[in-house]
């Protein structure tokens, strides 16, 4: 049977041997990087106060939960993104994604040709992953919607623009929609 482990040993032993490597060499210990993750324990567990040992395995833990989240984000804007691209295509558009924020934000741009010798329809899609679309979110929105009908040219009876969330809007967002005839909300739920 083995020792038992000291505290500091208890609380290292929660990193991995990659993140104990970084903890050393943030403390300018020189450690070979062959070491395993029990001969790092060891080393760090004699190095380091209880108090340091305590921060400096908080501060990993915090990044590691700052990286999940945000790793979680994009998969969900992907998702989303994937779903709404989808609803159009299905429809008979021609997308393209423009262009997407680390925020989680982007942007779809669609044309259909509606019948022989008429002109297209176009679409404009901003997609939010947030909890909650306030109206400053819908003004921006309507900033980049009426930018992007005057960089090509296109009249409001041959465009949608449509806002889509994950979220909630706030009532104040959907009374101001409900005055423009091109623009659509959706809530959409993607797993």
């Amino acid at each position: 049977m083995g020792r038992l482990l000291t505290k500091k040993e208890r609380l290292l032993n929660q990193l991995s041997g990659k993140e104990l490597l970084q903890l050393a060499d943030a403390k300018r210990y020189k450690v070979p990087s062959s070491w395993k993750k029990h001969e790092l324990i060891e080393f760090l567990s004699l190095n380091l106060t209880s108090d340091e040992t305590k921060s400096l395995v908080q501060q990993a833990s915090r990044k590691k939960t700052e990286d999940s989240r945000e790793d979680e984000t994009q998969g969900k804007g992907r998702t989303l993104e994937e779903t709404i691209l989808g609803i159009f295509t299905k429809q008979g558009y021609i997308c393209t994604i423009t262009s997407q924020a680390p925020s989680g934000e982007f942007e779809i741009i669609g044309e259909k040709k509606r019948k022989w010798f008429s002109k297209k329809n176009y679409l404009f899609v901003e997609c939010k992953n947030q909890t909650k679309l306030k109206l400053a979110d819908f003004e921006q929105f309507l900033g980049n919607f009426s930018s992007f009908k005057q960089r090509r040219n296109i009249a409001d009876d041959q465009i949608t623009g449509w806002l889509y969330t994950t979220g909630l809007f706030e009532l104040k967002v959907r009374r101001e929609a409900s005055s423009f005839s091109n623009v659509k909300l959706r809530r959409i739920r993607v797993l």
